[in-house]
């Protein structure tokens, strides 16, 4: 794993969708990063994020990046996304 300093802009957008009487919501979060060394960054981890929230069940990740667009469906045994 490589870690590296860099200035970033950060900006998101939440939106709350509740489902049958609590028991189940939806979170949709938008970011940007605007990376001074985006050669550096080979991935992205959200294993933090499923341990910082147990009842995540799953993360659908859209990236956009030098090397194009993909998606993936994370989980809290394969929390990683490789640009």
């Amino acid at each position: 794993e490589h870690e590296h300093e860099h200035e970033h802009e950060h900006e998101h957008e939440h939106e709350h969708e509740q489902h049958d009487a609590g028991t189940h919501s939806d979170v949709h979060a938008h970011y940007r990063y605007d990376c001074s060394a985006p050669d550096a960054l080979t991935g992205l981890d959200l294993q933090a994020l499923f341990e910082a929230f147990p009842g995540t069940e799953k993360i659908q990740a859209q990236v956009i990046g030098p090397n194009g667009q993909q998606g993936k469906l994370l989980r809290a045994k394969q929390a990683q996304i490789t640009f």
